[in-house]
């Protein structure tokens, strides 16, 4: 009997990087029936995965509220042999599952989803504590009954230990996946100092910072544009950029206030002079590595990253870029160098099939 896989999510897309595209696909060539679950979006109609939308709407609407018991009413339907769960929101709706029928369960832990809430501004400091605290006991009770667990970042190791304790888990970082064939970035003379911040548009990713920086340039007299591709989940903080910012002649928007394909993501990268990435200095994030280092690594497309964070020492090991002080910056004129530059950090599918096969 042809074994069922369901991956599921619910504020990542049907076509996540991830989930989709480095987890699922690369499994239907082992003969295994493939299902995703996750938020509303275009998905790939060629693909012979089967996607199931348990949530669409903003991030703070019913349809999420609702998502879990979607998501349970479809393990019923599906009776899957393996459960892989790619956020804690669907802990509990496994848990429930499992009281009923028996199902192998493993945890990909995408987040570190207490820091996440701590040590960003999506809720006030009263909320944050309540809601940090209950996400952090959620996990707790729920890495019991999990059979592996999986890490998207090395640092989890240490920042989640207290999850790890005598668990069966791997790590399998966001490593570029060249699904798509992409080209190597070259330097091209029309693409000079245009400049791109790809994806989550969030305060403590710095989008600011990287808006301000293609201004000081156009102020110094090197004409300069900005792509800002991504999409932007805080509907507050969606006015307030486009409030401040609406008559920048020099940036472009693209996604912002909905989903984009990744394919265009990395194709706008690819057209850029630099990417961007002005990450502020945040605990949440500063020991991961953005899954954007390792595709600009691999296609060679410069960066400029703020050099407060860990990462930066890797992009000036490889001499893959720039790392400046992006909140205090005093340069009069800019230059990047125009090398074709590449360093391979792909994802490892026949390690993940491997993973796969012995916990099914």
């Amino acid at each position: 009997m042809v074994k069922k896989i369901l991956f599921a999510s619910v504020l990542k897309p049907c076509n996540d990087t991830r989930m989709y595209a480095k987890m699922a696909a690369p499994l239907l060539s082992e003969g295994y029936e493939v299902h995703v679950a996750g938020f509303k979006t275009d998905f790939f109609h060629e693909s012979k995965v089967n996607f199931h939308f348990i949530n669409e709407g903003n991030r703070f609407s019913l349809n999420r509220f609702f998502a879990g018991l979607r998501f349970l009413t479809l393990c019923f339907k599906l009776n899957p042999d393996l459960i892989v769960v790619c956020t804690h929101e669907l802990l509990f709706p496994v848990l429930i599952y499992k009281l009923f029928r028996k199902v192998k369960f493993i945890y990909d832990i995408q987040e570190n989803y207490f820091y996440n809430i701590i040590y960003t501004n999506a809720f006030n400091v009263f909320v944050k504590r309540i809601i940090s605290e209950y996400v952090k006991v959620k996990e707790l009770i729920a890495v019991k009954f999990v059979d592996k667990i999986v890490l998207a970042e090395k640092c989890y190791e240490q920042e989640l230990s207290y999850l790890l304790k005598g668990k069966d888990y791997q790590i399998f970082q966001n490593l570029f996946l060249n699904d798509k064939n992409y080209p190597i970035w070259e330097f091209k003379e029309e693409n000079r100092n245009h400049f791109v911040y790809a994806g989550t548009i969030a305060f403590h990713y710095g989008v600011e910072n990287a808006i301000l920086f293609v201004q000081h340039l156009n102020q110094k007299g090197q004409t300069s544009k900005l792509t800002i591709i991504g999409y932007c989940a805080d509907e507050k903080y969606r006015n307030y950029l486009l409030k401040k910012y609406a008559n920048f002649k020099f940036i472009h928007w693209i996604g912002f206030d909905k989903l984009v394909a990744h394919s265009e993501i990395i194709n706008s990268m690819l057209q850029s002079h630099a990417v961007l990435l002005p990450y502020k200095s945040n605990k949440s994030t500063e020991n991961r590595i953005p899954t954007k280092v390792f595709e600009c690594l691999s296609l060679g497309i410069p960066m400029i990253a703020n050099e407060c964070q860990i990462w930066s020492e890797i992009i000036k090991d490889l001499n893959a870029g720039l790392c400046i002080d992006f909140e205090n910056y005093n340069f009069e004129i800019f230059n990047l160098s125009s090398h074709k530059i590449k360093h391979i950090f792909m994802w490892d599918n026949h390690k993940w099939k491997e993973f796969i096969l012995k916990s099914v």
